[in-house]
């Protein structure tokens, strides 16, 4: 997480938490110094139709995704947007890096609370835009994985606890 605030490149958050991707991505956004614009978050899990509307437009409404877009997109929840939005989704930012569609800064932050390389060996997610995204790539463990972990919590949770009780 350190890394990918002192660097300009895309982020992917593992874990198996919605909310705890979703605060380490706001954490991220605010911690982002190179942000000249607030971010856009946007939940890859609604509906289809109206997730690539969003994205991409559809003539008649203005898409996220265009030449002129710049800041941070965060795609909360990128292991449920549909293969073929996904697969556009490679387009876009190839196309972007390529020069094809404007040369302003667009920074991705996705999050999956699935492993996303597991789901590209399955062929349900692309293998292209699996390795486009791991620029920065942070996995959130789940505390039943990681056993040590619990003791530094609770040692954290005791010391904020003493620390507000020894005030009042």
């Amino acid at each position: 997480a350190v890394t990918a605030t002192r660097n300009n490149l895309h982020v992917l958050i593992e874990g198996s938490c919605r909310e705890q991707n979703l605060e380490l991505i706001h954490l991220l956004c605010r911690m982002n110094t190179e942000a000249q614009t607030p971010p856009v978050i946007v939940d890859c899990s609604m509906a289809p139709k109206y997730l690539e509307q969003m994205l991409f437009g559809d003539g008649a409404s203005p898409a996220l995704l265009n030449p002129l877009c710049c800041g941070t997109l965060c795609l909360t929840q990128i292991n449920h947007m549909p293969f073929y939005l996904q697969k556009k989704l490679h387009t876009y930012l190839c196309d972007r890096a390529a020069g094809k569609t404007g040369h302003n800064k667009l920074r991705i932050f996705a999050s999956s609370d699935e492993d996303l390389s597991k789901l590209s060996r399955e062929g349900r997610f692309p293998e292209e835009l699996l390795s486009f995204l791991l620029k920065n790539h942070i996995v959130i463990p789940r505390i039943e994985d990681a056993p040590e972990d619990v003791t530094v919590y609770f040692e954290r949770f005791i010391q904020e606890f003493a620390r507000i009780y020894e005030k009042g």
